[in-house]
């Protein structure tokens, strides 16, 4: 295991758990007269961010063999057909977290584990963008969590991997090529 990646992670993460609890109160997107989201792209990055250091913590340090470098990103919530420059966009921050090989926990194990920890502090579970993803929400957050799955590689020995995706609203931006979405990160 890579303890100074871990470590750093973890410390990150103990940050980020006092600012997600404040953050998490603001379930609801704020909204203008019109009913539009006031929320900018600005605005859910970090929640996004901190919700996902947030899940990969809950997984138990003694079980993880690696954590490959998070990926955020802002992605276009329409096809390029219906929104060609981009404007209606969300922010995803993604992890991967590899499952030491000689762990005697099942993947499903500790992803059940994984899912209890939120439920018991009132997130639903459902299906995800396909059956593979499991989708957690929250009234009290306008951030879901995606967790999928790959079940481990005996004869290769490769762990388990538990990939971690979480996202915010779609809210509407300047487009992708603007220096307001492309100066927060990489733009897809």
């Amino acid at each position: 295991m890579n303890s100074t990646r871990f470590s750093r992670l973890s410390a990150f993460a103990a940050v980020a758990v006092l600012a997600v609890v404040g953050l998490t109160g603001c379930a609801e997107s704020p909204a203008g007269t019109d009913g539009a989201s006031t929320l900018t792209l600005a605005d859910i990055k970090s929640p996004v961010q901190l919700l996902r250091n947030e899940v990969a913590n809950r997984i138990p340090g003694n079980l993880v063999t690696d954590v490959v470098q998070p990926n955020d990103r802002s992605e276009p919530c329409e096809s390029v057909e219906t929104d060609p420059e981009g404007l209606s966009r969300t922010w995803k921050s993604g992890v991967l977290i590899v499952i030491n090989t000689h762990t005697k926990l099942d993947v499903s194990e500790i992803v059940d584990t994984l899912v209890t920890s939120f439920e018991e502090q009132g997130w639903q579970t459902g299906e995800g963008v396909s059956p593979k993803i499991l989708q957690l929400t929250s009234e009290n957050s306008f951030v879901t969590i995606d967790i999928s799955t790959v079940k481990p590689d005996k004869v290769n020995d490769i762990g388990a991997q538990i990939q971690i995706t979480t996202g915010g609203p779609c809210v509407v931006t300047e487009g992708r090529a603007s220096k307001s979405v492309s100066g927060l990160g990489r733009a897809l």
